[in-house]
């Protein structure tokens, strides 16, 4: 980002323009089609302000807060436009950031997000992983709706590999 003056600033317009992206694509429609063309365009710019956010993290709470948030505020548009081998360095960038923050809730979502493209990748095991770490921290933090996903992507692998118990295991401890 040599050309840009203030990544700082920049980095904070790129969250702005991915918010209003992120609301535009739920609200459906023809507002869908416009937000996830106005993404496609410009996400080149987007992966450049959250490079910027990673790189800025260690030492930078700002920094920090943008790099994991990245991934969470465009998550229904990234798993549209990105390769799910992108989306992990994403996510394992903003889990060491949020880790910095001590935000448990956002770490429990980071690692959800991380399940599902573990989930995508075919890593089943790696998935699993993810989901329970995910669980561990709703749970902690009292997150219902992270912990209702978290056990639905560790039946998602926990049953057809013949892990039932340790599935059953992961419920009873809820």
């Amino acid at each position: 980002m040599s050309t840009i003056e203030d990544p700082r600033w920049y980095a904070e317009g790129q969250m702005g323009l991915l918010e209003r992206r992120r609301d535009l694509y739920a609200a459906g429609g023809l507002s869908a089609r416009s937000a996830l063309d106005a993404f496609t365009k410009r996400f080149d710019n987007l992966r450049q302000a959250q490079a910027w956010a990673a790189t800025m993290a260690e030492g930078d709470v700002d920094a920090c807060k943008l790099c994991s948030d990245f991934p969470i505020v465009g998550a229904d548009l990234l798993i549209l436009r990105q390769h799910p081998s992108e989306t992990e360095k994403w996510l394992k960038a903003a889990l060491k950031a949020v880790a910095a923050l001590g935000d448990k809730t956002k770490m429990a979502l980071l690692y959800q997000h991380l399940g599902n493209v573990y989930e995508a990748l075919s890593q089943s095991q790696q998935a699993l992983g993810q989901f329970e770490k995910a669980l561990a921290l709703a749970r902690e933090e009292n997150e219902e709706k992270i912990q209702d996903e978290a056990l639905g992507g560790s039946a998602t692998h926990s049953l057809p590999s013949g892990r039932s118990k340790r599935l059953w295991s992961i419920i009873a401890s809820n």
